[in-house]
């Protein structure tokens, strides 16, 4: 009856009461459905998404060979890919805003956490422009060697060549604009 909050908390005391019961593999997959089923956009609070997460993984480790398991594994890959667009766009808006300094932050942290979800290589990109934002070109450098080495073909591999090539070419616009006035 969509009453979400009214079956986590019978599903919560029911897997205290029963910790091995005979249905509690299935409560635990309940409970974890309840907060996916709150799962919304990645430009929203993501608690709900991590909660959901966290239950998966519990199936996952507790009760791996059920067919739970298999389900909630197509589950966790759903959601670190949310969880990381979520990341993404926060770091996006850090460098819309002009603050380099926190979209870095925010771009190692999906490095970090979310290896294997599909934003790495636009994230490997703008770790680079905000690296050379705030002038640090050798990081930029090895955010770029990453997306070249780990995506060759990837639109964001091909993007981030041309943004190489254009802060070259402009530094060279730079340093002989000065070098005409001195």
């Amino acid at each position: 009856n969509n009453e979400i909050k009214k079956a986590v908390t019978k599903l919560s005391s029911y897997i205290e009461l029963n910790p091995k019961g005979e249905l509690t593999e299935y409560a635990h997959y309940l409970l974890a459905m309840c907060y996916y089923a709150g799962v919304s956009s990645e430009d929203r609070d993501p608690g709900a998404s991590i909660k959901s997460l966290n239950y998966f993984k519990l199936i996952v480790t507790k009760y791996p060979n059920t067919k739970y398991a298999k389900d909630a594994k197509l589950k966790i890959h759903f959601l670190k890919n949310a969880l990381a667009r979520n990341e993404l766009n926060i770091g996006k808006f850090y460098l819309r805003k002009g603050a380099p300094a926190s979209s870095i932050k925010r771009f190692k942290s999906i490095l970090q956490d979310y290896q294997n979800t599909s934003v790495i290589p636009e994230t490997l990109y703008r770790l680079s422009e905000s690296f050379l934002i705030i002038g640090l070109k050798e990081e930029a450098l090895k955010s770029n060697a990453l997306l070249n080495y780990n995506f060759p073909k990837n639109k964001w591999t091909k993007l981030s060549k041309k943004l190489f090539k254009y802060k070259s070419e402009l530094n060279q616009k730079i340093d002989t604009e000065f070098s005409i006035i001195n």
